[in-house]
């Protein structure tokens, strides 16, 4: 066991669908490096594989909640969160294996004066000398990546520091601040609930911190896992989720001033989804953004009156040009001049 019995009890949530091939592995380290105060939380999103019959062999020592519908990776945690009884959580994804002594250097960090949410440092699986992320960066037009992905960990100096969010991969958040923040959106389904959670926080005056002492390991995979997820369905979710993002969470007076760079961008994203065959799915996010008028106003009108910074602030850090190595090509060349070119012009109006 590591040594955490100075630190306040945590909540572990993973929720698994259809994880055999990992769940094992990464309960059994788990129990391993952390105190017997804390809790696991397991929910099950509705797996047909073998993860049931996996998890039952840790039934005394996890409280297993099995979801009947596949309520996504928000509503699976926050199902978890509502039976969570410390006050501090740990969500983690059920492919990452963690190691000793990182849950205490998360929660010296935690510590930190208005810290509400620290991410650990996440190294690929099975490549010990590779980083996956170690948080994510934000776009300006709300596209997002893995910050350092696929850099050596040997070669980047990494410091403690603050960021501009959080991976949902791995992270400790304090319990009260995620309720008051309304936590993950549901209607998010999987993919930019992070993003989106992080953005919300940083509105409400709080900090988010990179924790380079304490490690984790993540199976890490840009492209889908075809036995649970099509591409088609994985870049639905990443492009509606990342209109949500951006509708909700910026001020009317910077959408404004930023309408012309986020047209010019989503015409770019279409001519994308054409040449690989996805435009029905950037479709689908657009009638659903349609559709739910309704939702994104009232989601809106909740965010901007928990909010107490401006997008001015907010933005200071925000990124201008498209960082992550597996992108590039003419596309990305030209709209990261674009980009670059159209944020020096604007930034001082925000």
């Amino acid at each position: 066991m590591s040594k955490l019995k100075k630190f306040s009890a945590v909540t572990v949530i993973i929720v698994t669908y259809n994880s055999c091939d990992y769940i094992k592995r990464c309960i059994t380290l788990l129990l391993k490096y952390i105190s017997e105060r804390d809790e696991v939380i397991v929910v099950d999103n509705g797996s047909y594989d073998s993860t049931i019959s996996i998890l039952n062999e840790f039934e005394s020592k996890i409280k297993l909640i099995i979801n009947e519908k596949n309520a996504g990776y928000a509503g699976g945690n926050n199902l978890g969160v509502l039976n969570a009884k410390n006050d501090f959580i740990l969500f983690m994804n059920p492919d990452v294996e963690v190691t000793d002594g990182f849950l205490e250097d998360l929660q010296v960090c935690l510590n930190e004066d208005n810290v509400v949410a620290v991410q650990p440092l996440v190294l690929i699986s099975g490549k010990e000398k590779i980083i996956n992320l170690t948080g994510k960066s934000l776009h300006f037009t709300g596209l997002e990546w893995c910050t350092n992905c696929l850099l050596n960990y040997d070669a980047v100096d990494l410091r403690k520091s603050y960021i501009d969010a959080i991976s949902g991969s791995c992270f400790l958040v304090k319990k009260d601040v995620y309720m008051n923040s309304g936590g993950f959106d549901d209607e998010y389904f999987m993919y930019g609930e992070d993003s989106d959670l992080s953005w919300r926080l940083r509105a409400m005056g709080y900090k988010l911190v990179f924790c380079p002492s304490s490690i984790v390991f993540h199976d890490y995979k840009f492209l889908v896992n075809k036995k649970n997820l099509s591409l088609k369905i994985k870049f639905y979710y990443l492009e509606r989720n990342r209109l949500i993002n951006i509708l909700t969470n910026y001020q009317l007076s910077t959408l404004v001033i930023l309408f012309p760079a986020l047209i010019l961008t989503e015409v770019g994203i279409c001519i994308y989804s054409i040449l690989n065959g996805l435009l029905l799915s950037k479709i689908k996010g657009y009638l659903f953004l349609i559709t739910h008028l309704d939702y994104l106003h009232k989601r809106r009108m909740r965010i901007n009156n928990a909010r107490i910074v401006s997008d001015r602030n907010l933005l200071e850090t925000a990124k201008f040009s498209v960082e992550f190595g597996m992108f590039d090509g003419f596309g990305i060349r030209f709209f990261n001049l674009f980009w670059k070119l159209y944020w020096r012009l604007v930034k001082p109006l925000i």
